[in-house]
């Protein structure tokens, strides 16, 4: 069967066979990257941009950036940046599986938003520098990995190696979409002193801009994961 691209108001882009629309790719130039295939009045949403993200090696780690909603396998360290985090049932503590070493943080920050407990946020990119130091793998994630998801990268990049580019490396290496807002925009320059870049969505009218107002959890742990008397181990089933 057959697909095509839905054009609003203009014609169906040429597409080189096998190649794959991804909605980053055409936010700017009008087109819908719904995929109607022929014959059916149903329509199927095209591949995520975040599905796209590269995986980056940062230090003597790798860092993935995408949905903490629908997050990929394989990682041994997963930070949820929003409230539908998806946790992995490995974790559970009358579930655990055997030589499994995986991590998972909650830290729901408001979408388009900035941190709010900078204290802790700051704690956690000093971990999670240490923890790419040990050679592993981070999946971070938010919504659509973009906003909230390019804001601690570029925080991340710059504690790894610093200067003061991490905002253009991150839209170079990762996604053009990365850190959304002005809000995020003056963080990473108040915060890491790293330079300004334009915002990747412009304005933003959200009400939430103020950060996220709640408290982070790590209810397992009764302390912040990141504390340097933490040690990432797998406890022996009795």
């Amino acid at each position: 069967m057959k697909k095509v691209i839905k054009v609003s108001g203009g014609k169906k882009p040429k597409l080189v066979k096998g190649q794959k629309v991804l909605a980053c790719d055409y936010a700017d130039s009008g087109v819908d990257v719904s995929w109607f295939p022929e014959g059916e009045s149903k329509h199927v949403i095209g591949k995520s941009c975040y599905e796209s993200h590269p995986a980056l090696k940062i230090g003597n780690g790798t860092f993935v950036g995408a949905s903490c909603i629908h997050p990929r396998e394989g990682h041994d360290i997963y930070i949820g940046l929003d409230w539908g985090m998806k946790r992995q049932a490995v974790t559970y503590p009358w579930n655990p599986a055997s030589g499994s070493q995986i991590v998972e943080v909650y830290f729901p920050i408001s979408d388009g938003s900035v941190p709010k407990d900078v204290v802790e946020f700051q704690r956690m990119i000093e971990w999670l520098a240490g923890q790419l130091d040990l050679g592993r793998s981070l999946h971070v994630g938010c919504i659509g990995g973009h906003g909230r998801t390019g804001l601690l990268l570029a925080a991340l990049f710059s504690r790894v190696h610093g200067g003061t580019n991490a905002g253009v490396w991150v839209r170079e290496h990762y996604c053009k979409r990365a850190i959304e807002t002005e809000a995020q925009v003056r963080f990473l320059k108040e915060k890491y002193g790293i330079a300004e870049i334009a915002p990747a969505k412009g304005d933003w009218s959200s009400p939430m801009v103020e950060g996220y107002t709640r408290s982070v959890f790590t209810p397992v742990h009764g302390r912040s994961i990141w504390d340097s008397s933490y040690v990432i181990k797998q406890t022996a089933a009795t």
